[in-house]
Parts: structure tokens; sequence; C-alpha cells
């Protein structure tokens, strides 16, 4: 298949997406590629939206070798992202970063923003949970916890993490039932 025939499959292919998702803008766009812009440039804009992917793969891997800065400039690129599932991931893996560099509040922002893309995500409620805890909020992390438990009660760390946390707030009874269903 010839390149231009190739592009041009790639923008007949998402203003069909377009037109079934009623998303007038997508499909506007593909009429002005095909009037108006060379093969070459239409794709090299095709290109441009799976940038958010390649920024979001570049800061995860970023983040696993510890590059923490590196990783959080990539994860904010993947910010601008059209994809709300990839945005919420982005925002997760920035509060992780941030965590990492002891920026807690900031942190805590980019868990709070990942949840409010993705309200039942047990990691986030857990991760937003810790840096709370770290930030002396106990009552916060506490409520964090508490949900990242309901939504995954098999899971021996988020009880342990609940139980520690309602030991640092004095509630031994309770904080003894939780690390027991740690065990």
């Amino acid at each position: 298949m010839d390149s231009c025939l190739g592009t041009d499959a790639v923008v007949l292919g998402n203003m069909a997406a377009a037109v079934e998702k009623k998303d007038m803008r997508i499909f506007l766009t593909g009429i002005f590629i095909f009037m108006w812009m060379s093969p070459a440039h239409a794709w090299s804009l095709h290109h441009d939206e799976e940038s958010g992917l390649a920024d979001y793969n570049r800061g995860t891997e970023l983040y696993k070798q510890e590059k923490y800065d590196e990783a959080i400039g990539s994860l904010q690129k993947a910010l601008l992202s059209d994809d709300p599932a990839l945005v919420q991931k982005a925002h997760y893996n920035l509060g992780n970063a941030l965590k990492e560099q002891g920026k807690l509040d900031e942190a805590v922002d980019q868990y709070r923003r990942a949840l409010a893309f993705a309200p039942n995500n047990e990691e986030a409620h857990a991760n937003l949970a810790g840096a709370l805890r770290d930030l002396h909020r106990l009552e916060d992390a506490v409520a964090h916890y508490r949900l990242a438990v309901a939504l995954s009660p098999d899971s021996a760390q988020t009880h342990y993490n609940l139980g520690t946390a309602l030991q640092d707030q004095g509630k031994l009874e309770e904080a003894v039932v939780c690390l027991r269903q740690a065990v």
C-alpha cells in the first residue's frame, strides 16, 4: 500500500469513528485534511494525536528507572491527550512520581485528579491515603484506605495500611481487626 493511501485510510477511519461518536470536530478535521493538506502533513497530524500515549509510555518508563524529574515532564505532556483513560493514568503516575520526590501536596492533587476520572480506582485511593498519611492528615487517609478496602476487600496490603493508619489515630481495637484481616 502506498503511503498516501495508508494516510487516507487512517483519516477515513478517524472520520468514520467521529461520525459514530457524533464528534463533529474530528469529522471536520478529516474533511480539512482531505481538502487542503498534503498526505505527509496529514500523517504527521495523525501521529501528533498519538503523542499523548508516547509521552505517557515514556514517563512510565522513566519512572521505573527512577528518573522522576524526566518522568514528570513526560507525564505532564500526556495530560494534554484527548483520551480520558490516558489522562487518568497520567495523573495517577504523576502522583506517584511526585510522591517519590517528597512533593506530597502535589501528589495528593494528582491522585485526586486521577480519581475524578476513575472514582473506583483502588490503587489511586490507596496511594492518596498513603500521601495523606505522610502529611499527617490521618482522618482523610483512613477514609481513603476504607474506600480502597471496599473496592478490593482481598488486598492484604490495603487492610494492613488501614490498620496501621487506625493505630496512628489511637483506634487500637479497630486497628487489630484490620491487621488480622491482612494476615
